[in-house]
């Protein structure tokens, strides 16, 4: 499977036109759908951060912080970053992403 393929899928199950999943947008809606392709495409493929990051315009970086604030909740943990913290989302997000 290729991340393309994960990005398609995902995109398909939630309704969301690629072009929209691509976007710089930072509705919570698609946030969460990026973050699981992230999640998806570290475990499915053997693609590297910044290939994850090429195929979803965006940098490496917003790959790991996509993909760990996505296993965060649905390992049922807080996840903070600089100071943040993303807890006040948690329980919305994991029936968000049916975790």
């Amino acid at each position: 499977m290729r991340v393309k393929d994960i990005l398609a899928e995902e995109c398909e199950a939630s309704g969301i036109s690629v072009e929209r999943a691509l976007s710089h947008s930072r509705e919570q809606e698609l946030l969460w759908l990026r973050y699981r392709v992230f999640w998806r495409a570290r475990r499915e493929t053997t693609a590297s951060y910044p290939q994850i990051g090429r195929v979803m315009r965006r940098d490496h970086t917003t790959v790991i912080n996509g993909e760990r604030r996505y296993q965060a909740v649905l390992d049922g943990q807080v996840y903070r970053r600089a100071g943040r913290s993303y807890s006040t989302y948690n329980s919305a997000v994991r029936n968000h992403i049916g975790g």
